[in-house]
């Protein structure tokens, strides 16, 4: 592959970086075998001779198989048509492309002279060359929901003329060379179009050019008032706003370089694109001389540019552009920061918004401010890289998200203008200032912030760290990798950030803070700033987070963001987490050092010895150096201590010599017991305020020890305040029962510094060190005390509603502190019961892998404690086996449910509540196995019990019922399930209305009436029930029943013989289920074999083929090769082998498929007759006609019997047995027989139905198997 590099000024000045990331993105790619040769042709360099020759050939090396040309399309070259010869010359041994890095919407305002047409391609076995095209004659429109490529395989264009390009051009002098965006949309068709199996048409953009003269083209040298309302309509805000600085700062001198273009750029929050856009627009010119490469805005547009910033971000661009470049204006800032000379015109009096206000912020701020100063210039230096990079993500960062940067590396050139660069593999290559944070505003808040812990009054030191810290937020990194803050415990990491955090509040408009011990904490903090963020979130928590990842990753609704993810201790989980984004920011905290292989690491350790004195000195009398040396020294300049040491000084006012006296006294104490995380004098220093708080209020150290068993998260205030009549201790359950004590014990816990308050979300913080430090000062029968104390104030807390998303916010806050507690220890029923109920939590709001995982150790220690005939042991055990099925794990699912089965109904009884609910998990297991007649008779087993326990009305019953549906539906008596769900339905609409409940069990019976044969009726009812899931679910797109009613309907559509509607809604169906999903779910793979079907009634054998391979291998990975479900997959494969001209591969699937249908099935269900069928055909393509018609004759007697006469699929083979009839001279039977089947056909579907147009036409019918739902 060749990419030649049209370096222009205004694309070098833009985009030159941006080259090498692209160059090294197609060399990972497998197609292009890391081969890209790349080629940069100087502005001069299209007028030079030798550059008529192919650029394989340039330097003497080996051929291109296809050349890209990437350009903004400006410049004299393209004016003059010079650069449309040069490419018309390369057109003739391979296929060119030019690649223009500007948005589809303003090509039509460069010098390409983009035309739409439409051409045939040869497709891959020829490279792609042009066979014939034709001039649409309409002009280039853009629409941004079009990729501007558009298939053209239904319809054929009428070329009977021949092409006709231009009038009065013969077609051989004019070659079309296709023009597409820099976008992996763009990209993928014409790959597609270039790699088709055959000849191809398709509409796209290209630039028309001729081989012996060059169209020339001129575009107003004056922008005009004409040219401004285009521009106004039609470019990017950002676009518009960095014109209006650019026109004031223009104003005044010098004019602006490369870097001071670069500056206004980040001030407005622009990237290359809307840069280009000037260009484009001729708002911008790049003047080249001796000198550097300097911009400009026309002189008769300032002042209409203008009116669109106001004064206060004038103000700040010139602050930023001299503090950058380090020159100063000739007419820019006074010493206080003001405009000394009003640039005229440029910026009139009626633009008065804000301005006063901005201008003053910006001039109480005295000084430049040192973020503009830091602002740094390109850095094309290469980086490793260890991973393969996204060429999707990396292909958008490169058109859209990065910042412009310096111009392109200053190469020699040989005389043609062209230089030349062979490297080949390496590397990935940083694209220069990509990650550049905009330049914020002045003393501004954030738009949304929250959960950030209090600003800490006392906080030292730390300088060179936050220093670091902030340089790096503020560089970023192409790699979007997280920075990670890690050291041991105590010594101030989540201080640090928070700091920052207070310190640059104005840098971002997002700042969340993600408690991120557990990953339930992490899907919570994100949901809750999708919240803040107005974005229509999924219900289940997987897609919400997915939904907010992707909003941030994208920058909508707002691109400087930055999260912190505090106390990650497992790198392994988290960074599914974070979005890549150019703009936005990840911050982690841990005491994992691992986080330095996926990260940029920063150690933090404990103080200097100078930041000890002096945050020592900070609070309590005087201390002289030595004293508070010593103090420090024996602390170990553990921040954490050290700050404990300060408030114990700052309370007592004890003098630090009788400090260390205690300290001394208390490590002797500790001598024999040191824990391992910290030194003895750490645990001294906590000690001595633990002994004081005990005497001056017991019950608050007693609330202490019960929060020692809590996670070191926030501790939500509520969990303490609602334990009005739990029993722990007399005097701390006094304060427990009393607000005010409750509050005046927090108080005295606050003043030693053992916990902090934050007062923003009313919760308390306790580090994990001061915790350990409590829990190794307790005697065992306190440690059981307040253990116990722990679990009841979190049981005291359960909403006893885990299904009701209201709820779902408490649970969260108490996950962590249910874990650390270790609850599952607890004997006590409420306790067990809030175990329970988390667990059912977690599954609703959709973290399956943590609920069963959660379920999984809670299981474990309650059947090693109490036994597994426990009645809690048994509830949680069929919790655990119904998350086992829905993961997926199916062979562990059976033997977890089949046990728990029994073991329910020797302790509870057959026709216990639980004994039934295990029942219908047995069954889903039978079914999975493909086991449908003991699965049958367990669930009318279960039905009948559930009949004598309950009303026929209750859920329990319905829900028992509706499982004997599904069974006799997968048995293919869809006559019984029929009977059975519109019973079921009825009773419930009675009862609970048209709930989601109801509209499933109406589904059900809708897919009966289909099967039975009413197709038409089948397809109108299933869209009244999707138009009603699409009501009910409006906000989620993605829901699973929304989904689900879209592939039952997409099925409908194609067997009511809408086969368009059918293509399309289960593409999107499939697209959103491998969304949410993944490619290896369930429904994942039934919605593949779906659209596989509906591909192959398109047409499209290839892809169809393809898909179906890909269904019927996961059907049978997960379920077995003779699971119906996974033969279904591979009678639809068979079909599309024979259609694609495998006949005799089809047959031999054919027979093998058959043989197992006939041995799980027998041979009167319905799937068996289709694959009989099918398998008649195959032997009718190979000219086997008296085999077909026999195999057909005895399939249609069976079907007739089983399915009914007028049934469409009993139609279709009496259709395929009249053309054996006539395939072995039987024509008056044949006809007869046509004839008949045809009026059945015609009042069973209706004449225009797809099938009834086949058999008149006398084609064959393919029956196709749709898997019933498990």
């Amino acid at each position: 592959m060749g990419i030649v590099v049209d370096d222009s000024p205004t694309f070098a000045g833009l985009w030159g970086d941006a080259v090498a990331g692209l160059v090294q993105v197609l060399r990972r790619q497998p197609a292009f075998g890391g081969n890209v040769i790349t080629h940069r042709i100087a502005p001069d360099g299209w007028w030079s001779g030798r550059l008529r020759r192919p650029p394989s050939r340039l330097e003497g090396r080996g051929r291109c198989g296809v050349v890209w040309l990437l350009t903004d399309g400006l410049g004299e070259a393209w004016r003059s048509g010079r650069a449309a010869w040069v490419l018309a010359g390369w057109a003739r041994s391979m296929p060119v492309v030019v690649v223009d890095v500007l948005a589809p919407s303003v090509w039509e305002q460069t010098d390409l002279g983009v035309e739409r047409i439409r051409l045939q391609g040869a497709g891959w076995r020829q490279a792609g060359r042009v066979l014939s095209w034709e001039h649409l004659g309409i002009p280039l429109q853009h629409d941004a929901s079009d990729d501007g490529l558009t298939g053209e395989a239904d319809r054929q264009p009428d070329l009977s003329s021949g092409p006709g390009p231009i009038a009065g051009t013969p077609p051989t002098a004019v070659t079309p060379l296709p023009v597409i965006a820099l976008d992996p949309e763009w990209v993928y068709h014409w790959a597609r179009y270039v790699s088709a199996d055959g000849p191809t048409w398709r509409e796209m953009p290209a630039l028309l050019a001729s081989s012996d003269r060059g169209f020339a083209r001129r575009r107003p040298r004056r922008v005009g008032a004409a040219g401004l309302a285009l521009f106004a309509a039609r470019a990017s805000p950002r676009a518009q706003r960095v014109a209006g600085l650019l026109a004031a700062v223009s104003g005044y001198e010098p004019p602006l370089d490369g870097l001071g273009l670069r500056t206004i750029a980040g001030i407005a929050g622009a990237d290359r694109r809307d840069l280009s856009e000037l260009f484009a627009f001729g708002l911008l010119s790049a003047s080249t001389g001796p000198g550097p490469t300097v911009f400009q805005v026309p002189e008769d547009v300032h002042w209409t540019l203008c009116e669109r910033v106001s004064r206060g971000e004038v103000v700040r661009a010139v602050r930023a552009v001299e503090a950058t470049t380090g020159r100063p204006f000739r007419a820019g800032l006074s010493p206080d920061g003001t405009l000394t000379d009003d640039p005229g015109s440029f910026l009139p009096a009626a633009n008065s918004r804000s301005s006063v206000d901005d201008a003053s912020a910006d001039s109480a701020s005295g000084s430049r401010e040192p973020a503009y100063a830091s602002i740094p210039g390109a850095d094309p230096t290469p980086r490793p890289h260890n991973t393969e990079s996204d060429f999707s993500d990396t292909m958008s960062s490169i058109a859209g998200s990065g910042r412009p940067t310096s111009s392109a590396d200053e190469s020699s050139m040989d005389a043609s203008g062209v230089e030349t660069s062979s490297q080949r593999g390496g590397a990935a290559v940083a694209l220069g200032t990509a990650g550049l944070l905009p330049v914020p505003a002045a003393g501004r808040l954030p738009r949304i912030w929250g959960t950030v812990p209090p600003q800490n009054p006392h906080f030292t030191g730390r300088e060179d760290l936050l220093a670091e810290l902030h340089a790096r937020l503020v560089e970023g990194a192409t790699t979007v990798l997280p920075e990670a803050l890690h050291g041991t415990g105590g010594v101030g990491k989540t201080q640090l950030v928070t700091e920052y955090i207070y310190r640059h509040l104005g840098d971002f408009d997002v700042i969340w803070w993600i408690p991120a011990e557990q990953s339930v904490q992490i899907g919570i903090a994100l949901a809750e700033l999708g919240e803040q963020l107005k974005i229509d979130l999924d219900v289940e928590r997987s897609i919400a987070v997915r939904q907010v990842v992707e909003a941030l990753r994208i920058g909508e609704p707002y691109g400087r963001w930055l999260l912190v993810f505090d106390n990650a201790d497992d790198p392994a989980i988290r960074t599914d987490y974070f979005p890549a984004s150019p703009t936005g920011r990840v911050l982690v905290t841990s005491r994992n050092p691992g986080w330095g292989n996926v990260s940029h690491p920063l150690e933090v350790t404990v103080f200097r010895r100078e930041e000890s004195i002096k945050l020592l000195r900070s609070r309590g009398g005087p201390l002289d150096d030595d004293s508070a040396d010593q103090v420090a020294d024996v602390l170990g300049d553990l921040p954490l201590a050290v700050e404990q040491a300060a408030a114990w000084r700052a309370d007592t006012g004890m003098s630090a010599q009788e400090y260390l006296r205690l300290l001394e006294e208390h490590r002797g104490d500790l001598l024999g017991t040191p824990p391992a995380d910290y030194p003895v004098p750490v645990t001294a220093a906590w000690n001595i305020s633990l002994d004081r708080l005990a005497v001056n209020n017991p019950a608050a150290l007693e609330l202490l020890q019960v929060c020692a068993f809590f996670a070191p998260e926030p501790i939500p205030r509520q969990i303490l305040s609602r334990a009005h009549n739990e029993k722990i201790s007399p005097a701390l359950d006094e304060v427990l029962r009393d607000p005010v004590k409750l509050s005046r014990a927090i108080r005295d816990i606050n003043r030693f510094s053992l916990t902090k308050i934050n007062y923003r979300d009313n919760s308390i913080d306790m580090h994990r060190l001061i915790q350990q430090s409590l829990l190794d000062r307790m005697t065992p029968e306190q440690r059981q005390t307040m253990r116990h104390g722990a679990h009841v104030l979190l049981a005291a807390s359960d909403p006893n509603a885990p299904r009701d998303p209201d709820f779902w916010k408490t649970y969260a806050d108490l996950y962590p502190h249910i874990r650390a507690s270790r609850a599952e220890k607890s004997a006590d029923p409420r306790v067990r019961k809030l175990l329970l109920n988390e667990c059912d939590y977690l599954w609703a709001w959709g973290d399956q892998e943590v609920s069963n995982g959660f379920a999984r150790a809670v299981r474990a220690e309650w059947h090693a404690a109490f036994g597994e005939e426990d009645s809690y042991s048994l509830q949680m055990e069929m919790r655990f086996g119904w998350g086992l099925i829905l993961t997926g794990r199916y062979d562990e699912a059976a033997e977890v449910n089949q046990r728990a089965l029994d073991l329910c109904t020797r302790v509870n009884g057959p026709d216990d509540e639980l004994t039934i609910e295990l029942m219908d998990n047995v069954g889903i297991d039978l079914r999975w196995r493909g086991e449908f007649e003991a699965a049958l008779e367990l669930a009318r087993d279960a039905h009948q019990r559930a009949l004598r326990t309950f009303d026929p009305d209750d859920a329990e019953a319905l829900s028992a019922a509706h499982g004997v549906a599904i069974t006799l539906r997968l048995l293919g008596r869809f006559a019984e399930s029929a009977k059975l769900d519109e019973d079921v339905w009825q009773r419930s609409v009675r009862l609970y209305g048209e709930d989601a409940r109801t509209l499933n069990y109406l589904t059900a019976l809708t897919i009966d009436r289909r099967e039975l044969g009413d197709y038409v009726g089948a397809r109108a009812a299933q869209e009244t029930i999707h138009a009603r899931y699409q009501h009910m679910f409006q906000a989620s797109a993605e829901h699973p029943a929304r989904l689900q009613a879209g592939h039952t309907l997409a099925v409908a559509y194609r067997k009511a013989g809408d086969h368009d509607r059918a293509l399309a809604l289960s593409k999107d169906v499939r697209e959103r289920i491998l969304k949410r999903y993944g490619a290896g779910h369930p429904a994942s793979i039934a919605t593949a074999l779906t659209h596989s079907i509906d591909l192959r009634h398109a047409g499209q054998l290839h892809e169809a083929r393809e898909l179906c391979a890909e269904a019927l291998r996961g059907h049978t990975a997960m379920m077995g090769a003779t699971h119906p479900h996974a033969l279904a997959a591979a009678l639809n494969l068979a079909v599309i082998e024979r259609l694609s001209g495998d006949a005799s591969v089809a047959l031999d699937r054919d027979e093998r498929t058959l043989a197992a249908f006939v041995e799980r099935l027998g041979e009167r269900h319905p799937s068996t007759l289709a694959i009989a069928a099918n398998l008649a055909s195959d032997l009718y393509a190979l000219g086997r006609f008296t085999e077909a018609h026999d195999r057909d004759r005895a399939t249609l007697d069976t079907a007739t019997a089983v399915l009914g006469e007028t049934h469409p699929s009993t139609l279709a083979i009496a259709a395929n047995l009249a053309l054996d009839l006539r395939a072995r001279d039987r024509g008056e039977e044949a006809l007869a027989l046509q004839g008949v089947t045809v009026g059945r056909l015609d009042a069973v579907l209706g004449r225009d139905h797809p099938a009834t147009r086949q058999v008149v036409a006398g084609l064959r019918m393919d029956l196709d198997v749709d898997p019933m739902p498990v």
